[in-house]
């Protein structure tokens, strides 16, 4: 049996507030992940299915999305192994 591996999404708002999100990695991670990404990043909204209630949220109220592990491919305007000294 193959483990699937699971995606955390935390999303930090302008207010100050964050949520935090749990989803498996789609079976086409490699090719696709980075690209959907992308997607959703220019999109106006961020829809996410959660326990069976479709929640949108407008991206002009976030702040900032951290995804990990990251995608295995990235784009190559990501600036990989950077570390946060302050």
């Amino acid at each position: 049996m193959i483990e699937q591996r699971l995606i955390s999404l935390k999303i930090c708002y302008l207010n100050g507030e964050s949520q935090s999100f749990e989803f498996p990695a789609p079976q086409e991670e490699k090719a696709m992940l980075a690209s959907y990404i992308q997607r959703i990043l220019t999109a106006e909204e961020l829809m996410l299915e959660v326990d069976n209630c479709l929640v949108v949220i407008p991206m002009q109220n976030i702040q900032r999305l951290e995804i990990s592990p990251p995608p295995l491919k990235l784009p190559d305007t990501v600036i990989q192994g950077v570390h946060q000294i302050s």
